[in-house]
């Protein structure tokens, strides 16, 4: 079973959508809405990453599983290769260990991945109870455009709606979203 994961933003400062492209896409030549746009681009990056469960900005996670055999779906992404920084655990008798890389390796299948032994070894055995902490680099150096898109549709929406709407069946911004939805 994994923990909910804590996250260090790469660049915590940067907006997934530039405010300049919100403005265009709005045709916003003046800057008194500039930081309700950055409120509103937050927002739908936000909402984004929880319909689709991944990260789109590039962070830092740690992340803590019961066992090994929790590797086989690892709990974010995307990720892609050279993710995991670390994975440390304790082991039968307590003391504190860092796996070496040479023993694993990331499988990435698209949004999902995994680690796996690499070939003729095995995980170590860990200390009943203790959790095992892995280290990676989650989100998308560049974001796809439709991910880009949704973030900027609903952006738009809410600007020019600002009070709630009711949405009956499909939308345009589960159409945009589809692809990238991880368990789902």
């Amino acid at each position: 079973m994994w923990y909910a994961a804590t996250a260090v933003p790469v660049d915590g400062s940067a907006l997934p959508v530039a405010l300049s492209v919100a403005k265009s896409r709005l045709r916003i030549d003046f800057e008194d809405d500039d930081a309700v746009l950055s409120s509103m681009i937050e927002e739908a990056t936000a909402h984004v990453e929880r319909y689709c469960n991944i990260r789109l900005r590039r962070q830092v996670l740690t992340c803590r599983c019961n066992s090994f055999a929790d590797f086989v779906r690892l709990p974010d992404g995307p990720l892609s290769a050279g993710a995991i920084q670390s994975i440390s655990y304790f082991d039968t008798s307590g003391d504190d260990q860092t796996l070496d890389p040479a023993r694993y390796s990331l499988r990435v299948n698209g949004l999902e991945s995994a680690i796996v032994p690499v070939h003729g070894t095995a995980f170590p055995r860990s200390k009943f109870g203790e959790l095992i902490t892995v280290t990676m680099l989650a989100g998308y150096e560049v974001l796809p455009a439709d991910l880009r898109d949704a973030i900027l549709l609903r952006v738009v929406t809410r600007y020019r709606n600002p009070e709630n709407l009711a949405v009956d069946g499909w939308s345009e911004m589960d159409s945009m979203l589809v692809n990238f939805r991880r368990g789902a």
